[in-house]
This record gives C-alpha cells, sequence and structure tokens, in this order.
C-alpha cells in the first residue's frame, strides 16, 4: 500500500471519529433514545464488517496461537467494559454538550487502561 493511501484512511478516521459526538447529540436532542442511536450504530458497524469479510480473502494468521479460556474472558470482561463506555457516553449526550462529553470519554479511557 501506498504511504498517500494510508494517510487518506488516517484523515478520513480522524474526520469520522471527530465528528461522532455532535452528530449523535444532535440526533439525541431531536429525540431519538440514546440506546436507539446506540443500537444502529452497532448494527451498521455488523452489516459493514459482514460485507466486508464476504468481499474480502481471508488468510490465516501466521504464528497466533489458539484462544485460550482465559483469553476469552478477558476479551469478554474488555467488551463488558467497552459497552458500558459507549453506552454512558451516548446517555451523557443528553445533558451535556459533545465537546465536554468526548474529552471525559477521552480520559474514561486512561482510567479504565491504568485502573
Amino acid at each position: 500500500m501506498s504511504k498517500r493511501l494510508g494517510w487518506f484512511f488516517a484523515i478520513v478516521a480522524t474526520i469520522a471519529y471527530s465528528t461522532n459526538a455532535p452528530i449523535a447529540r444532535g440526533v439525541i436532542l431531536a429525540g431519538m433514545s440514546p440506546v436507539t442511536l446506540l443500537s444502529g450504530r452497532f448494527l451498521l458497524a455488523v452489516l459493514l464488517y459482514s460485507v466486508t469479510l464476504s468481499v474480502l480473502p481471508v488468510r490465516n494468521a501466521g504464528g497466533g496461537r489458539p484462544l485460550d479460556r482465559f483469553g476469552f474472558w478477558v476479551g469478554v470482561g474488555s467488551g463488558l467494559i467497552n459497552g458500558f463506555m459507549m453506552t454512558a457516553f451516548f446517555t451523557v449526550l443528553e445533558t451535556v454538550s459533545a465537546s465536554i462529553a468526548s474529552m471525559a470519554s477521552v480520559a474514561l479511557v486512561q482510567l479504565f487502561t491504568l485502573g
């Protein structure tokens, strides 16, 4: 892949992430439930991921080990923490401005990572 394509994807990802909170805040203030919005976001992610897996060839990862019981529970735990944080973030958007909610979410990531 070329460097330009990599930079293009990095810029698109930055724009998509930075517009997430203001758009979500606007939709929530327009009357949509935060949990409904989050569910729609997850459904869209599943749809796009499924399309990607069906279009692109899947290669075996070299050098990987199978998922053991400990790895499974670490994945479940981190998924639960991530789900809680996303639900809290979208629920907070009902009362707090998008910029404050974004700063708080960045601080929470550090708290959960270090704690």
